[in-house]
């Protein structure tokens, strides 16, 4: 099977490999995450971020084997047309399957405008107003909803295309943002992220997805076509296929020589913002500066 955002990159279970195998792989990789890095504590509330996408649905999946009484979903409406309705209601399916809680909330209850609104009345990116807006409310219902650990789905391709990202761009902030958990850069405002996922190759959510037969929602959001994101995907995807372990070994890097110079580095204090109340490096905050500039 080829992937259906990818074509380039082909996605298939070794014949070798049993179903019960690849499932125990995957299990044990999340576990071995959760258990080396001390992502998880019995006494931690986590709110895991759904987006109904591949990732994060084998992120809630396993926190519902393994910590159901301890989870909660959380799903944020861009209100993205064409995109939104179908994702929420892949959402609600599965927390319905698996007994989870779920929590909804979305931009144009928040801010009175869907992302379609948003991007039409600002000079940012969408990729960018998205990305800034979601992981706001992301972590202030997190923290208002008195959750102790935020977990995400992101995946080992996901963290390698980050670091590269970063390293272009040059901003050491982000840098410090990376890896299993947060940390480098701390606020009392901030929930801990977590991610279970990271050891696990996007083509092997892939291939969980299909063996699984979710019937997940697979439409490639519209905004995202050019991204900045998805020519690092294509760049490492075309890399990999020629240099195995590429990925791995970026994170690798990333983990053993990078990591422990950022944490000796003095980064720039995150204090609170004077108009909304939310951590932040900036004054205002990135999504006052948008929010402001939408009010024009």
């Amino acid at each position: 099977m080829t992937c259906r955002r990818n074509p380039k990159l082909t996605v298939k279970l070794d014949p070798s490999i049993s179903k019960e195998e690849f499932y125990r792989t995957i299990k044990g990789k999340f576990l071995r995450a959760i258990k080396n890095n001390k992502l998880i504590r019995q006494s931690d509330k986590i709110l895991v971020a759904c987006s109904g996408g591949k990732d994060s649905m084998l992120v809630l999946y396993l926190m519902s084997q393994h910590y159901h009484a301890q989870t909660t979903a959380l799903h944020v409406d861009q209100g993205i047309c064409g995109v939104s309705s179908p994702s929420l209601k892949i959402v609600k399916k599965y927390c319905a399957l698996w007994d989870i809680p779920l929590k909804i909330v979305s931009f144009k209850q928040e801010f009175g405008k869907t992302l379609d609104q948003m991007v039409k009345k600002t000079d940012h990116s969408p990729c960018y107003v998205c990305g800034v807006v979601r992981r706001y409310l992301i972590n202030k219902t997190a923290r208002e909803e008195g959750f102790t650990k935020l977990a995400t789905g992101h995946n080992l391709d996901d963290e390698a295309q980050s670091i590269l990202m970063n390293v272009v761009m040059g901003d050491l902030r982000r840098q410090a943002r990376l890896g299993y958990s947060t940390g480098i850069v701390t606020h009392k405002g901030f929930v801990q992220r977590i991610k279970p996922l990271r050891d696990v190759y996007e083509k092997e959510t892939m291939i969980n997805e299909q063996l699984k037969e979710w019937n997940l929602f697979t439409c490639n959001c519209k905004y995202a076509i050019d991204s900045f994101r998805g020519r690092m995907r294509d760049l490492l995807d075309d890399y990999e296929a020629k240099h195995p372990q590429t990925k791995k070994n970026i994170i690798n890097f990333y983990d053993s020589k990078i990591i422990p110079k950022l944490a000796q580095k003095q980064i720039k204090p995150v204090k609170n913002c004077a108009n909304c109340g939310e951590p932040s490096s900036q004054e205002p905050c990135k999504t006052c500066q948008i929010i402001n500039k939408l009010k024009k």
